[in-house]
């Protein structure tokens, strides 16, 4: 019998299609993702990839690294 799929990978999955939008615009989720670090971000320009694993981890009940780092995952 299959193991059910993490709940950080479900929450994950229902994220993708997300990304900048041009311009002066910014992508509100994004936008969220970023309020999940220390740096709490004001636009979609500055790299997120720790910003989404932080809020990704959050929804799902688990302790992230709190930093908008990439290093900080090592």
């Amino acid at each position: 019998m299959p193991h059910p799929e993490p709940r950080w990978l479900t929450i994950a999955r229902a994220e993708l299609g997300q990304h900048e939008q041009p311009g002066a615009r910014h992508n509100p989720r994004i936008l969220e993702y970023h309020r999940a670090t220390s740096l709490k971000a004001s636009d979609d320009e500055t790299p997120w990839c720790s910003a989404f694993a932080n809020w990704v981890l959050h929804q799902a009940g688990i302790a992230g690294s709190g930093s908008a780092a990439a290093r900080s995952w090592l």
